[in-house]
């Protein structure tokens, strides 16, 4: 019954809106649920600002405090990284509060039948990015995606322990946004799916890993070692996140196998470029830039693509996690790293896999992780980085490399 409200509502109160008929209607819409809701949405404009306050959040926050993550360095090239996780690193907990509570708002005060199923498909978006965005860690990680407390490592290990049911969730609202003809086309087209743009289909291992990895370096504060047991002991839990947290859950286990991962003893002779593709890249041992100690790996882009690898001795039939960091000065616009550990005997592989890209995020060390099981004849294991699409003279540092045995 505020006046005031009245005319912010109506910018032809006083003019064609007489303000004592809308305080009629105000009075009576008091004792009167269903006129309440009516007079909401038609004096008031309530579905309209509704809808005005949920795309609000987003406009300001990609105008605003996206500009502090890796992701809007991105933003200047003609190709947008819309696969770059470090998108989501500056969204706060109330950014997402304010956007369920809009949300609600517009579902509640939709009056038309077109109002109500633009709210009914809006509803449907927004719980699949609200999914995405939970089991990516937003408002969690730092602006940089870093974690510096125990509390911030237990926020993600709470993730990775429901991830089994949240994964489920998600398949499943994917097939129902596949039953909506009008946008089916476009969530399916080769190429926004081939562009990371399509919110369907995707795969969340890679990021789930990676918060088991970041949580890994709180390990000795009690609660979170007792995640992490919760976590390895869940039978329904994903092979490779109980795996992870099998060997990361107890620091005893991770001895690394690898020697000179770190790069302070230069380049071993079982580090190098693929023979047969030296002519696309090189390898040296830089202080230029660093994620532990005074040296990292460097691999200097002269051709369209180029393959790191690795090679380390190993048990048959025995699970190996390998774990590296990498670092690019700047975001590519095309560029993109593919990893992987597998199994070998004599030299020759005895594995293949289809390979997902890790988009990579300029100005941040970003660690990743790959699992394999050698085969039962195997006697060493190989770990392949792929980079892919980069510009000649592109750098990428590579540094801490690890291979661990999980027992």
């Amino acid at each position: 019954t505020s006046a005031e409200q009245h005319e912010k509502a109506n910018p032809s109160y006083g003019v064609t809106i007489r303000p004592e008929d809308i305080m009629q209607e105000a009075l009576q819409a008091q004792n009167d649920p269903q006129q309440r809701k009516d007079f909401f949405a038609k004096s008031l404009n309530v579905y309209t600002n509704a809808l005005k306050a949920y795309f609000d959040v987003w406009n300001r926050y990609f105008t605003g405090a996206v500009t502090k993550t890796p992701y809007f360095k991105s933003a200047t090239s003609v190709y947008m990284t819309y696969n770059d996780v470090s998108s989501v690193y500056a969204l706060q907990k109330k950014d997402l509060l304010a956007e369920e509570k809009a949300m609600e708002a517009v579902v509640k005060y939709a009056q038309t039948p077109q109002e109500k199923e633009r709210a009914a498909l809006m509803q449907k978006h927004w719980k699949m990015t609200k999914i995405r965005l939970q089991m990516l860690g937003a408002s969690i990680y730092d602006v940089r995606g870093n974690i510096t407390t125990a509390e911030q490592a237990l926020a993600l290990l709470e993730i990775v322990e429901k991830y089994p049911v949240i994964r489920k969730e998600y398949e499943a609202l994917c097939q129902t946004l596949l039953a909506e003809k009008e946008i089916r086309p476009y969530y399916t087209s080769k190429p926004y799916i081939r562009a990371g743009a399509s919110p369907l289909g995707q795969n969340f291992d890679v990021h789930i890993s990676n918060h088991i990895l970041k949580a890994g370096d709180f390990v000795r504060d009690k609660r979170v070692k007792g995640a992490f047991a919760r976590i390895r002991s869940d039978k329904n839990q994903v092979e490779t996140v109980r795996s992870l947290c099998n060997v990361l859950g107890d620091p005893a286990t991770q001895k690394n196998l690898l020697a000179g991962g770190n790069a302070e003893k230069g380049i071993l002779p079982h580090m190098e470029i693929h023979p047969q593709l030296r002519w696309s890249g090189t390898l040296s041992v830089t202080d230029q830039y660093k994620a532990e100690g005074k040296n990292s790996f460097c691999v200097t882009v002269k051709g369209h693509d180029t393959l790191f690898w690795i090679v380390n001795k190993a048990k048959p039939a025995t699970t190996y996690l390998a774990t590296f960091k990498v670092f690019i000065p700047k975001p590519s616009a095309e560029g993109y790293l593919s990893a992987t550990l597998y199994s070998e005997r004599n030299g020759r592989n005895q594995q293949w896999r289809n390979l997902a890209p890790l988009k990579l995020s300029g100005g941040v060390w970003q660690t990743f992780s790959t699992l394999t099981r050698t085969a039962p004849t195997g006697d060493s294991v190989r770990l392949r980085l792929y980079i892919r699409k980069f510009e000649k003279g592109d750098t990428v540092y590579f540094d801490d490399i690890k291979i661990i045995e999980i027992r």
